[in-house]
C-alpha cells in the first residue's frame, strides 16, 4: 500500500488533533508522566497545597478600614528591626526576647486603633525612634517625606 504525501499530511494532522483533544478534555490537574520509570512520580497540582499562616497573627482582627482590608500591622512589624538582632525584623520567627515582645505588643495595640498607615508609622517612630526601622524602611520613609 502506497501512501501519498497528502494522505501522510492528513494522517499527521489528525494525530495532532487527537493529542490536543486528549489534552483539552483531560481532567484539570491531572499529570501524565513523560517516562514510565516507577522511581519517578508525577508532580501534583500545587493548588492542593495549604496556605502559610500569618506571621505573629493577633487574636483580634486588625484590618484597617482605611486600607481596604490590608493588615498594616504585619507591614509595620516587617519594617522594624529586631532589638536583639538587627539583621532580623520583628516579624521574623527568630526575633525573640523581652524587648521584642514588648515592641510587638505595642504595635498590636497601636494597630487596634485603626489608624491610617502613615499615622500608624508616625506613632511607632515616635515611640521607638527612626533608628528602630530597617534600612529599607528608613529609605522608603525618606523618599515619601521628601
Amino acid at each position: 500500500m502506497k501512501i501519498s504525501s497528502e494522505q501522510l499530511t492528513n494522517l499527521l494532522l489528525f494525530g495532532i488533533f487527537l493529542l490536543l483533544a486528549v489534552d483539552v478534555f483531560s481532567p484539570k490537574g491531572a499529570t501524565v508522566p513523560m517516562t514510565s520509570s516507577p522511581s519517578q512520580t508525577p508532580h501534583r497540582d500545587l493548588s492542593h497545597m495549604g496556605t502559610a499562616p500569618k506571621v505573629d497573627q493577633p487574636t483580634a482582627p486588625t484590618a484597617n478600614p482605611h486600607a481596604g482590608g490590608f493588615d498594616f500591622q504585619s507591614m509595620v512589624l516587617a519594617a522594624l528591626k529586631c532589638p536583639s538582632d538587627p539583621v532580623l525584623t520583628l516579624s521574623d520567627v527568630g526575633c525573640s526576647g523581652q524587648e521584642a515582645q514588648e515592641r510587638k505588643q505595642a504595635v498590636r495595640d497601636m494597630a487596634s486603633e485603626n489608624l491610617p498607615p502613615r499615622a500608624l508609622f508616625d506613632r511607632v517612630i515616635a515611640r521607638f525612634g527612626e533608628e528602630a526601622l530597617t534600612d529599607q524602611a528608613q529609605e522608603i520613609r525618606r523618599a515619601n517625606r521628601g
